[in-house]
């Protein structure tokens, strides 16, 4: 169906047209945005685990004071495990962050 945005612009005309969806845009663009996601979990009061908001580079002490090892490092967007990286110790750590390095200079 294409990225996130064109498949939310799809369920709205469907909607629009009044045919039933599974799924909302709004589901389908929360759904998409990992960060946004755990804030909407964590109003109703469900459990979530420890969460880290950070920007690019963040030092591994830093992250590793907060969180521990292991731990899942992901990107903000992303779907079916697309930006998902687990991060056991400081090696890991270092590959993700070297990873995003070459990501965001293209």
């Amino acid at each position: 169906m294409g990225t996130q945005p064109e498949a939310a612009l799809t369920l709205r005309q469907l909607q629009s047209l009044r045919i039933p969806c599974f799924n909302t845009a709004d589901s389908l663009l929360l759904a998409s945005n990992k960060i946004e996601s755990l804030q909407h979990l964590e109003k109703t009061a469900l459990p979530i685990i420890p969460t880290l908001l950070a920007s690019f580079p963040l030092p591994s002490d830093f992250a590793q004071s907060k969180l521990g090892w292991p731990m899942i490092m992901k990107t903000i967007n992303g779907a079916q495990g697309s930006g998902v990286f687990i991060a056991r110790n400081e090696g890991d750590y270092a590959n993700f962050m070297r990873a995003l390095r070459v990501t965001k200079s293209k």
